[in-house]
């Protein structure tokens, strides 16, 4: 039962099946903008379907822009 199992994965470890792999997908973006690459090109590699959606998700995982991040 899918309930069940994102029941279970929330109680285990406090995020959705969702959250995992948005948490995945947000540390390769930090990673590849570390690495230089420009914030759309991390953005797709990512997964996101733009630059905005890594963007406002960025921001609320990591509490800053990926601009900023580079920026500092």
């Amino acid at each position: 039962n899918p309930s069940y199992l994102i029941r279970s994965t929330v109680r285990a470890t406090g995020l959705t099946p969702h959250g995992h792999v948005l948490r995945a997908r947000l540390g390769h973006a930090r990673h590849l903008l570390l690495d230089g690459a420009p914030a759309v090109e991390a953005a797709i590699a990512a997964g996101f379907c733009d630059q905005a959606h890594l963007i406002r998700h960025f921001r609320r995982h990591f509490g800053v822009t990926p601009g900023a991040l580079i920026r500092h």
